[in-house]
């Protein structure tokens, strides 16, 4: 147990201690570590790690969403699948993987999410 948050700190995040870790785009944390209570994966080494004389399996490094709400709300067409939440999360709200999107104002979503089961669109980027 030597890493510096105690013993397998978190491993759930990255599917906990398996061979083959795959760590979570993004987790659900607490408010006293994140205002959002979202953080999102920075980095990841899944090989044998050496850090300050103490061997990692894994590591993972996330740090907090800047944005309030909940990042599970957002439709995106990313280059490759590096968008916080997997490849092309949600893209269907806006149209699917298209050149220029055409987002739906509401979209019908889990109660999980919003108790009413719909989401309003509040902002489009294109940048």
């Amino acid at each position: 147990a030597c890493g510096p948050m105690g013993d397998d700190y978190n491993a759930g995040w990255c599917g906990g201690l398996v061979d083959t870790p795959n760590c979570s785009h993004i987790v659900r944390v607490d408010s006293s570590l994140c205002d959002s209570t979202w953080a999102r994966l920075t980095s990841a080494s899944y090989a044998d790690t050496l850090i300050d004389d103490c061997k990692f399996y894994f590591f993972a490094q996330y740090e907090c969403t800047v944005r309030k709400g909940d990042p599970r709300l957002t439709s995106y067409w990313d280059n490759g699948a590096c968008g916080p939440m997997g490849d092309d999360y949600n893209a269907g709200w806006c149209g699917g993987l298209v050149d220029t999107p055409n987002c739906s104002h509401i979209v019908r979503v889990d109660s999980s999410l919003c108790d009413s089961t719909w989401a309003r669109l509040t902002s489009v980027s294109d940048a």
